[in-house]
Order: C-alpha cells, then sequence, then structure tokens
C-alpha cells in the first residue's frame, strides 16, 4: 500500500474526526490530502475550530504545530509527520539567547514589553506571555472574552 493510500484508508477509518493541514510551503504530493491550506497561524486557528476533530495531523514545520497546540481544544491531539521539521527563522531566537537579550535590556529600562514574531517557538511564546501577564486587563464581554493591554502603574509604555 503507498503512502497515500495508506493516507486515504485513515480517513475513512476516521472520518471528521481526522483533520489535515498543509501549509503553504508543502510539496503538492503533501497538499493533496490537506483539508486546509494556508498560513502557520490561520492554519492553528482552523485546527482550533474544528470541533470535530481529535487528530489533527499539521504538516508543516515545529512553531506550526506548537502554535496549533496552543489553540487546541482538550479533545484534540496534534501529530506532526516530521517532528524535526524545523523553521530558520524560529531557530535565530532560541530561548536562552532572548532571556540574555531581555536581562541586557532590563538593566537599561524595565518598562518595555517585548513582541515576538509568530514563527518563534512555544518556550518564546511562553516567556511572552509570562512578560506580559502583567500588562493583560481581561474581562467577559457577551458571549467572547476582550483582552486589553493596559501599563503597570510605575511604568508607562512610549512608542516613536
Amino acid at each position: 500500500m503507498s503512502t497515500s493510500e495508506s493516507i486515504e484508508a485513515l480517513r475513512k477509518q476516521w472520518g471528521k474526526k481526522l483533520f489535515i493541514l498543509g501549509h503553504y510551503y508543502q510539496q503538492d504530493a503533501v497538499l493533496q490530502h490537506a483539508d486546509v491550506t494556508g498560513d502557520s497561524l490561520e492554519l492553528a486557528r482552523r485546527a482550533a475550530a474544528e470541533m470535530e476533530a481529535e487528530r489533527i495531523v499539521f504538516c508543516g514545520v515545529h512553531f506550526m504545530a506548537e502554535s496549533a497546540d496552543i489553540l487546541r481544544g482538550s479533545h484534540q491531539t496534534i501529530y506532526m509527520p516530521d517532528i524535526h521539521a524545523g523553521c530558520p527563522m524560529a531557530d535565530m531566537a532560541p530561548l536562552r539567547e532572548v532571556l540574555k537579550v531581555w536581562q541586557e535590556i532590563q538593566t537599561l529600562a524595565t518598562n518595555w514589553a517585548p513582541v515576538v514574531y509568530v514563527n518563534s517557538s512555544a518556550a518564546v511564546k511562553a516567556f511572552l506571555w509570562r512578560t506580559w501577564r502583567q500588562y493583560l486587563h481581561v474581562e467577559q464581554c457577551g458571549q467572547g472574552v476582550s483582552v486589553g493591554v493596559r501599563p503597570r502603574q510605575e511604568d508607562s509604555i512610549h512608542s516613536r
């Protein structure tokens, strides 16, 4: 049985409980099996919105699957065909280097708030969340949640 035949057999077995995402950069032989193709963040959002999907296969690079894993429902599991598929941009900012630079910045000024690119690892995104958590104001509004940013009282955020 070929790889394509195996994938189609799994599709028949799992039905809507299997959801395959394909990043634009994938080869046509991969994308032909994708339920949805697109960019990394939109694919992660689409996976989380597929409530019937229990097994989500993310054909992309590591940070993309991590983003989907952050957004997924508790009944969903994210799979990656190649767990070693990486992104050079994400690899340019490993957490250990980000932390070193952040410590240096903090010696100069404590009122800076970090921003990271979506192509960052989950570890770097978690650092961002821990750092920004002090600035966030979350409140329930209607059926959704409103998240706003407010400066800490002792600091102010300035832009140029």
